[in-house]
């Protein structure tokens, strides 16, 4: 791995190479959507979704600490310059970051949806929130484990998928005068730990 190779590797931003490959397979999905809807009144909508996402040859990117933490079983992604310690690899020039299929994904979870209005003496009010809670979404790894990706990063590019999402709006109307606010609220989670908070041991 790069903890045992050239010290100049430590702290070092490298050159990526990006894009797609010529053996990139397309992605294919099973798809499951449970839902209702409920309308007390018409002054208050009530919708819930459940979701279940089977992917199949994913396409993303594996992260650069993956493959350098994993080098031998990735040679070819990480081009190095002459080594210029003896016994050492040579220093990283660049590190091969294209696309590819990485296996399967599962993911599923619950949208809340819920719409309300009330008409005053001053204007009509509107108050609206969607909620959406992931229950699940694991990405599978090229040795066939799989990464938690809620709150957390991965190994691949799923980015960041947090485990609830609240998107809540209010709105005053009245005649041609509109006025709305939006707030936007995702749960905690936890960030790439940068070179400069780990330990001599790569712990952070």
């Amino acid at each position: 791995g790069a903890n045992a190779g050239n010290p100049n590797d430590c702290g070092t931003q490298f050159n990526i190479y990006t894009g797609g490959r010529s053996n990139l397979n397309p992605e294919s999905s099973d798809y499951l959507m449970l839902g209702m809807m409920l309308e007390p009144s018409k002054d208050l909508s009530i919708g819930v979704d459940y979701y279940f996402l089977k992917i199949k040859n994913m396409i993303q990117t594996l992260s650069a600490s993956y493959i350098l933490e994993n080098e031998s079983a990735y040679a070819g992604r990480v081009t190095r310059g002459t080594p210029d310690i003896a016994g050492l690899p040579g220093p990283i020039l660049a590190i091969d970051q294209r696309l590819e299929n990485l296996g399967k994904a599962y993911v599923s979870g619950v949208d809340l949806d819920i719409r309300g209005k009330v008409d005053s003496a001053v204007g009509r009010f509107s108050l609206g929130s969607t909620i959406t809670y992931t229950s699940r979404w694991q990405s599978q790894n090229p040795d066939g484990t799989y990464d938690n990706a809620i709150g957390e990063t991965s190994n691949t590019s799923t980015g960041l998928i947090p485990r609830t999402k609240i998107v809540s709006t209010v709105a005053w109307q009245r005649g041609p005068w509109t006025v709305s606010a939006t707030h936007n609220w995702q749960s905690a989670f936890t960030d790439i730990c940068g070179n400069l908070l780990q330990d001599d041991n790569g712990n952070c």
